[in-house]
Formats: C-alpha cells, sequence, structure tokens
C-alpha cells in the first residue's frame, strides 16, 4: 500500500488552516501508532525510516537520522560517531515511556508539542534536558511556571534546580517568596531539610507580615518531627530578627519557649533585643539583622526644612509626606541642613557639625551624634569654611568642606567603630564639586576654579589614602546634585560653563570608566538626587514669582522611556524650603506606623498643631500651575 500523503511544517504550504491541522494530526498519529516515516516537505514513502528508539516497556518507533541530529545535539553526537547504536541503528531510550517519546517526536519533526498536564509537562521537562533540547524543555517549564501553587512550587523548585533551568528557578523562587507563609504550611515544606529551610527563612525576600511569622514557622517545622529536629533549632533560630518582634512577642511567646530556654545562645539574643528596645540611645555599631524583611519596610525620601527644626519623610508609594518628631532647637539657624541614611537611623548634620543630630526610628526621636559623646570635639569648620557634603564610605561619615572665598576642597573623615577624625592631608583646588560615594571611593565630579567651570574627576580611595583620575565629564559643569547605585554614579542639575541652570543628567558606569547621559529633567534647581526601591527620585523646587511660596517638585526616572515623571507637585510655605541634601531611608512598618502624615493644606507650617508643611492658604492649585 503506497500513502501519497504530503506533509510539511510550512503552513503556507495549505491552502486552509484546517487543512494544516489535519496534517498535524495525521502526523502524530503516524508517529504514536504506526512509526511512519515522516520527513518534512517529502512524500511519507519517499524516504524511509532509517533509526529505531526503544523506550522502556520494549515499543519500538521509526525515525530519521538527518532529522533527529538537525534537531537534538544528543542525537548528532550518537549518530556521527563509531558507537553500536549508529553501527545497528537501534537507540535504546529505556527511561523513555511510549508517551513521552512520541510527544519528543512530534516537537522534533512538528517543532512544538501540546502539553495538557503537569504531570506531562514534568516528563518532557526531563526529556528536554536528557537529549538537550533547550526549546522543549522552555516549553515545559512556560506550562509548569504557569500551573504554579503553593501545593506544587516547592516541587517545581526542587525539578527546576535538579535540570538547571534558571528561567523556572526564577519565577518558582519568586512564587515561593511572595506567598512564604502559605508555602511554608503545605506537606511539601515540612519534609524539607533543615538547610533547605535555613535557606529560606534567611532570605531578605521572603513576604510576611510579621517577623513573628519566622518564628512560628520555625517551631512548626521542628514540631513536625520534634525528636529528630530539635537540634536544629538553634541554627534556624539565628535567622529570625528579633530587632523587629514586638517586645511583648519576645517577652511572653518567645522567651518562655522551652527550645530558646534550653539553649544558652538562643536565650542571650533574646535577652540582648529586649535590652536594645528598651534603650534608645545605644548600639549604633552595625549588627547582622540591623535590616528587617523587605516585605516589612517602608522605603521613602527624608528631607528637611529650615523652620521649626522639622524633617519629613516623603512615601512615593502612598504619595504623601510624614512628619518626624520635631529636632532639638539649634543655636542658631542653619543655611545647610543634610540628611544622611547610616546603620538603620538618619542623621541631619549641619555646618555646626558638633550639634549634629541621630534619628532613631524605634522610638521616632532625635539624640546626639557618637562625635558629639566621650569628649569629641570635632571641629570640622574652623574660620570661613562651609559644609557642602555629607557622605557614608564604609564605616566612615565623610565630611566635603569648601573654603569662603578660596577655590579650595577638604575631605575630613569620621570613623564610627573608632570614634576618630581622620584629617586630610591637602586639599582639591576647587570649588563647588559633586561627591558621590561608591564602594570604598568618594567620587569627586566637576566643579569651578578661577570662575572656569570644570570637566576634570577624580576619585580619592579611603582604604589606599590616595587619589586617582577618571574619566573627565562631557561637558563641563559645576553645584551637581549625585547619587550611586548598581556601579553607577548618577549626576543631575548645576550649572554649565555659562552659568545657567542645567536640565541635563548623565550616567557614569564604574566598570567601564565611561559618562552616558540619559533624559533632562522637567525643571532646574535640583536640591537632591536620591535612589529609592530601586527607583530614581530628584527633589528640586523653586520660588513663585512675587509671593513667597516654594514649589516643590519630585520627579521619578523612568528608564525605559527615558523620561522623568513628575511624582508629586505642591506649593508650600517658603520657609519649608530644603536645605542642603535629602536621603533614602527605610523604614520598619512597625515604627512607620508611629509617624503622622502631613496635611498639604489647611494648617500653616510654624502652627503648634500638629503641623503642615504646606501653606494655610486655599488657592486653585491647579490654576496657579497654569498661569505660572
Amino acid at each position: 500500500m503506497v500513502l501519497w500523503l504530503q506533509v510539511t511544517r510550512d503552513r503556507h504550504h495549505y491552502p486552509t488552516h484546517a487543512q494544516y491541522e489535519m496534517s498535524r494530526l495525521l502526523r502524530r498519529f503516524f508517529i504514536r501508532h504506526a512509526g511512519m516515516d515522516i520527513q518534512p516537505d517529502q512524500p511519507v514513502n519517499a524516504c524511509p525510516c532509517d533509526l529505531i528508539l526503544v523506550v522502556n516497556d520494549g515499543k519500538e518507533f521509526k525515525a530519521h537520522r538527518n532529522v533527529l541530529s538537525e534537531a537534538s545535539p544528543f542525537f548528532d553526537k550518537l549518530l556521527n560517531c563509531d558507537m553500536k547504536e549508529n553501527k545497528e541503528g537501534v537507540v535504546r531510550l529505556e527511561m523513555f515511556t511510549d508517551a513521552q517519546m512520541a510527544d519528543v517526536l512530534q516537537f522534533l519533526y512538528n517543532g512544538d508539542v501540546q502539553i495538557a498536564t503537569r504531570e506531562d509537562a514534568e516528563n518532557l521537562f526531563a526529556a528536554g534536558d536528557y537529549l538537550l533540547l533547550s526549546k522543549l524543555k522552555s516549553f515545559a517549564a512556560e506550562f509548569l511556571a504557569k500551573a504554579l501553587s503553593t501545593l506544587n512550587c516547592l516541587s517545581t523548585f526542587h525539578i527546576a534546580n535538579m535540570y538547571f533551568c534558571e528561567e523556572l528557578i526564577c519565577s518558582t523562587r519568586k512564587f515561593i517568596l511572595s506567598n512564604f507563609t502559605a508555602v511554608s504550611a503545605t506537606e511539601d515544606f515540612m519534609n524539607l531539610t533543615s538547610q533547605e529551610v535555613e535557606e529560606w527563612i534567611a532570605s531578605d525576600e521572603i513576604v510576611i507580615s510579621a517577623e513573628e511569622e519566622v518564628f512560628k514557622i520555625i517551631l512548626r517545622w521542628i514540631n513536625y518531627n520534634r525528636s529528630e529536629r530539635h537540634v536544629e533549632f538553634g541554627k534556624l533560630f539565628r535567622h529570625v530578627r528579633l530587632n523587629f518582634i514586638a517586645r511583648d512577642f519576645l517577652l511572653n511567646d518567645v522567651e518562655t519557649n522551652d527550645l530558646v530556654t534550653e539553649s544558652k545562645e538562643c536565650f542571650n539574643r533574646v535577652t540582648v533585643a529586649l535590652t536594645r528596645l528598651d534603650d534608645a540611645f545605644r548600639c549604633l555599631a552595625p549588627r547582622p539583622e540591623s535590616r528587617p524583611r523587605k516585605s516589612l519596610e517602608i522605603s521613602g525620601i527624608a528631607m528637611t526644612g529650615k523652620a521649626e527644626f522639622c524633617t519629613f519623610f516623603y512615601v512615593p508609594e502612598k504619595d504623601q509626606f510624614f512628619r518626624l518628631h520635631k529636632r532639638d532647637r539649634p543655636k542658631s539657624l542653619p543655611k545647610h541642613a543634610h540628611v544622611i541614611s547610616y546603620r538603620g537611623k538618619l542623621f541631619l548634620v549641619t555646618e555646626d557639625i558638633i550639634s549634629t543630630q541621630v534619628y532613631h526610628p524605634s522610638f521616632n526621636r532625635w539624640c546626639p551624634a557618637p562625635w558629639t559623646k566621650f569628649g569629641t570635639q570635632l571641629k570640622l569648620i574652623p574660620g570661613l569654611q562651609i559644609l557642602k557634603e555629607v557622605l557614608v564610605v564604609g564605616n566612615e561619615v565623610c565630611f566635603v568642606v569648601e573654603e569662603f572665598g578660596e577655590d579650595f576642597t577638604w575631605l575630613w573623615r569620621f570613623n564610627l567603630d573608632l570614634n576618630s577624625v581622620i584629617a586630610p592631608t591637602h586639599p582639591l583646588d576647587k570649588k563647588s564639586v559633586c561627591a558621590v560615594a561608591w564602594g570604598k571611593h568618594v567620587y569627586i565630579i566637576g566643579g569651578c576654579k578661577d570662575a572656569e567651570v570644570l570637566r576634570q574627576c577624580s576619585r580619592f580611595d579611603t582604604m589606599e589614602n590616595k587619589w586617582q583620575e577618571v574619566s573627565d565629564l562631557p561637558s563641563a559643569r559645576c553645584r551637581a546634585l549625585g547619587v550611586s547605585t548598581k556601579e553607577k554614579i548618577y549626576i543631575a542639575g548645576g550649572l554649565d560653563v555659562g552659568w545657567d541652570a542645567l536640565f541635563s543628567c548623565q550616567v557614569y558606569n564604574v566598570s567601564s570608566n565611561a559618562w552616558s547621559s540619559i533624559g533632562n529633567l522637567n525643571c532646574c534647581g535640583v536640591k537632591s538626587i536620591v535612589v529609592c526601591n530601586e527607583l530614581l527620585y530628584v527633589v528640586s523646587s523653586s520660588m513663585f514669582p512675587y509671593i513667597q511660596f516654594l514649589y516643590l517638585k519630585i520627579e521619578c526616572y523612568d528608564s525605559e522611556k527615558d523620561k522623568w515623571m513628575v511624582k508629586k507637585n505642591i506649593r508650600c510655605n517658603a520657609d519649608v524650603a530644603m536645605k542642603g541634601k535629602a536621603s533614602s531611608f527605610s523604614f520598619f512598618k512597625g515604627n512607620f506606623d508611629k509617624l503622622k502624615p502631613v496635611r498639604e493644606t489647611s494648617l500653616d507650617f510654624t502652627s503648634d498643631d500638629t503641623g503642615s508643611m504646606f501653606t494655610k492658604h486655599f488657592y486653585d492649585w491647579d490654576l496657579i500651575l497654569e498661569n505660572y
């Protein structure tokens, strides 16, 4: 019997879609049930099969060497070498079932495959890995990713790791982290090894409603087989971030637990945590659990105004300002107030550096900075010197200081661990620079000398105490603001050679030592540039014509569109004028709840009431902004 059936992969060879689908169904039927020799673009009887594939139940499938060799590196190597499979024309694949092989052949000949169940996807995933069919693995991985649930995600994660599928590993891991509380209650989680449990609970990425959940998850896993698992408690307990557990829960549930009391190390950790919670003014030294999980953080931008000694916290995800506790009244009104974030606290540094205050989010209060204690007298600004920038590099706080009327810039440093001052050896012979910290370096970008705006850039190695030149700016710029993230330094604002305000932004790649440009800002008057939630923000302000109000803008950079988008656009009392640098900061949600939101209208900023940083006058803001 001769079959004159023409079968091809190209749907354009068929007059209608129905004929194309019929061809595909016939092809699959021949492969699964008859072992027919089907070669693309050839009549099925014109090119006989020259290879037999034998699966685990002894069933044979006929195929073509050239088709399999072309589609699979596994078959290409096997059938083009001096091995018995090549000589005999028989390949035994006893790890495959007949259903698996039928689907694999369908994929090899058609270029696609229909997956009906999760079990089919797992089988094809294994087959694709064995036969080096990356596209087949991708098809199966896509199906498994779409079929994820709290009940099967851990087994899928195991399969993805077993077959080194990075795409499926990432998607499954993200699902587990996002649904960690529910996943941790499943039977699969109870059957994990202690090492696997430890890897999950050590992650910053697990999404939980409170740190107390981690402690409960550990207890549940231990109690699933307490006789064997109780010895693992200490190793797991060290990943509970006790500083972010409510004091009552620590006292009533953790400190009294028998697994905790039986371990001196565990009990001591609880005691130390309770001590820290009871003391607002200690422990500036770094500690392993100084940050909460990301799901328990609220990130925003901390900035300060000159009136009423207030510091504000803008939360982009809520698009709202919050007010921190008032600071102690300084002896004189500062011209500049720089906010920096370090070791989970905010430092507010003015030109009177020895009066610097530190904000403790756990208690929503301020206290003196460490260099004001223990008899330390940090006199960084003798005579007519101006504090221009404050940076954090490792365990040091760096102060960039200019001499008034002179083209000199000094770099002073204070080591927080040693409580000691490191004086500069010599100044830079320019001023109005942009200073940015990255790694162990302080980058000094642009500036001016003898009224000439410069392109020159350099960096200071705080470990080796030496300067090094880096690539110059594409164009001269002074008084710019900068921030670093992911081996890149972003600068914005400042003045050009004609002393005109700049709207342009530039990026320095630390690895390649090269500059590039990104989209322009919407307005000038840049006061600070920060990175918050991995997004770039610029805070700028300008005065309204003829009236004493500030026009405050917060812009966010959209990297996909290469465009700055206005996130916040408000009028406020001129007394709120930002004085100095803002900083990104992350609050533990338990501490953030203590802050009061700022009303954007109603009360005058200088009121003794709960206060607003905005005006008490009620205008049609949209109309006013359109006119200006």
